[in-house]
């Protein structure tokens, strides 16, 4: 079954070089991966939590640019293509 990555990129939560090289290196062993979206985070859910009368989980948090969710999707894509070298070397 094709699937569609999407990974919220969240400032300090989820932008770890090494875990996003990592996440990458997880998808680049799936053969069935066809799209990957690195989303950066915003903070538009924070008015229906007041509304809600919650607290919300990421406060404080600061949206994050969209360059900054491109760059982290760059690491993620080394780490995919990591893995397809590795096969490739294996192979000859």
């Amino acid at each position: 079954v094709p699937v569609w990555v999407r990974q919220v990129a969240v400032p300090g939560i989820t932008t770890d070089r090494k875990q996003l090289y990592e996440l990458g290196r997880f998808l680049g062993g799936l053969k069935n991966v066809q799209s990957l979206e690195v989303l950066p985070y915003h903070t538009m859910g924070v008015p229906k939590y007041q509304r809600l009368g919650m607290e919300y989980p990421l406060e404080g948090v600061p949206p994050m640019e969209k360059a900054e969710a491109d760059a982290a999707r760059r690491v993620v894509l080394e780490g995919m293509k990591a893995v397809k070298r590795e096969a490739m070397a294996v192979r000859w």
